[in-house]
């Protein structure tokens, strides 16, 4: 297709007026602090697909922190075992990432972040998120707490080196 390929997909994932009780989250989940920037610019750049998942820069990264859009789980020595990162609008309210590291998945740590966000959010009524068509664990857990899709679609191509 002129020069492109198909790379992935990502689709829309809404919410509105959940009917699920969220519950506060745990002292080990807190707002990011500037302490944790260099944390999560290198978690980003270890785990996130840049054409996917559109890692953000250091200065995005500093102003979601000052935005108070940024939550951590920490262990006991203070190390990141997984954030998310939601913006808040006036009616809308918007996951954009939520990210657990690889060897601490499986333990309910997405469960966790996921329900500390929607109960920061639970005064917003519409929620919304993308993820990739290829990643069901996060559908799956998306789903459980009552987000469905919503039948956007948004195609990712990627540029062909023609070699000749």
């Amino acid at each position: 297709m002129n020069g492109f390929k198909a790379y992935a997909q990502l689709k829309k994932m809404s919410m509105i007026n959940s009917s699920i009780e969220q519950q506060e989250a745990g002292k080990d989940i807190t707002i990011a602090k500037d302490k944790d920037i260099s944390s999560l610019k290198k978690l980003f750049e270890e785990n996130f697909d840049r054409f996917t998942e559109r890692p953000p820069s250091i200065g995005d990264i500093e102003n979601a922190i000052q935005n108070e859009d940024i939550y951590c789980k920490f262990d006991n020595f203070g190390n990141i075992l997984g954030f998310y990162w939601n913006r808040n609008m006036k009616f809308l309210s918007e996951l954009r990432y939520l990210f657990v590291i690889n060897k601490y998945r499986g333990l309910g740590i997405g469960k966790e972040l996921l329900s500390s966000c929607l109960f920061n959010t639970s005064k917003i009524n519409r929620k919304q998120l993308w993820v990739l068509e290829n990643n069901p664990s996060a559908i799956n857990l998306y789903k459980k707490f009552g987000y469905e899709f919503d039948g956007l679609v948004d195609h990712i191509f990627i540029m062909v080196n023609n070699q000749k």
